[in-house]
């Protein structure tokens, strides 16, 4: 059996010891996934949803394909002393990010945002009954914090608005690929120190690959094939590059430094980020209410994530 490489000790390691490492990755994974609504929906009468879940996964696996490949013996063996869980994990991932491009072909940016927002909980929730992680009440009171910043946002500041929300099938399955997610984060803890971090999301990916294609199949027969497009090629490239390689990539490590029930309070940037970028490309205003929304939301996660700070502040002394 071939060795697998060792990565060299530079200043990316120190930088790890850091602070404000899982913050940025967690940052910079939000700021990705949320290109995923934005390109879905913009996308979705022109490009079919597993079709464009199937060739996204595609195209991010023949990224990642060279980076894994001088360890591709190492890598093998690995897949399968673990290949049950893992191709567990992988469905789920794969059913659940593709349930968002379906939804989205029924339902709303705004309500899927909603119900985005419910995935902090449903995370927190499962970690504390199957990872017994404990959350202490301020760090609760952080969770609640960031759900009223993302309703803030989506009613515009009027609560009543939301008993007025038009729900669909598409908010059910919204609802069904958040609890998904949740599932995942919880699920790949128990791959994350076997894998490095390129190496378990490939893994994921082929299974998703392999694991969508006969539904793309179907979709390509019976509903809409994929057309050549430049709309069909720009949205696909994009979700693979940064929703699927970099925002899941940054995802997995994020969970990895801070565990799920942490990580997922970051979930909440993702309709903030979604409209900062509405406001770039899309020319929308900029409202009062998305000022108090951002207040609650940084209000909430710098609450969660406080006493992570501190230990990684006790870890970076200890270590230095």
């Amino acid at each position: 059996m071939t060795d697998k490489i060792k990565p060299t000790y530079s200043v990316l390691n120190q930088f790890k010891l850091s602070i404000y490492y899982p913050i940025l990755v967690l940052v910079i994974s939000m700021l990705c996934i949320s290109l995923n609504h934005v390109i879905g929906r913009g996308v979705h009468l022109e490009v079919p949803p597993v079709g464009l879940g199937f060739w996204r996964c595609f195209v991010a696996s023949l990224i990642l394909l060279p980076i894994i490949w001088p360890n591709r013996v190492y890598l093998i063996s690995t897949i399968r002393s673990h290949f049950q869980i893992l191709v567990v994990v992988g469905i789920i991932l794969t059913v659940s990010t593709t349930s968002v491009l379906i939804a989205l072909h029924f339902t709303t940016a705004t309500n899927a945002a909603m119900i985005n927002s419910t995935q902090p909980i449903i995370t927190i929730i499962l970690a504390w009954l199957f990872l017994n992680e404990q959350l202490e009440r301020q760090q609760k009171f952080g969770v609640l914090l960031g759900f009223m910043g993302v309703m803030v946002m989506i009613s515009k500041g009027d609560f009543h608005k939301l008993i007025n929300v038009d729900y669909n099938i598409g908010d059910l399955i919204s609802l069904a690929a958040m609890i998904g997610l949740a599932v995942y984060s919880i699920k790949l803890k128990s791959l994350a120190d076997k894998f490095t971090a390129v190496e378990l999301l490939f893994s994921i990916l082929t299974v998703g690959t392999l694991f969508l294609l006969p539904f793309y199949i179907i979709e390509t027969i019976y509903y809409h094939p994929v057309i050549i497009s430049p709309t069909s090629l720009s949205s696909i490239f994009s979700m693979a590059i940064f929703v699927m390689v970099l925002g899941i990539l940054a995802w997995n490590i994020g969970i990895q430094l801070v565990g799920p029930s942490m990580a997922s309070i970051f979930l909440n940037l993702i309709p903030v980020f979604g409209a900062v970028l509405s406001m770039i490309f899309l020319g929308e205003q900029f409202h009062f209410y998305h000022f108090i929304c951002f207040l609650f939301i940084f209000a909430g996660m710098l609450m969660v994530l406080r006493r992570s700070l501190q230990n990684l502040k006790l870890v970076n002394k200890i270590v230095n």
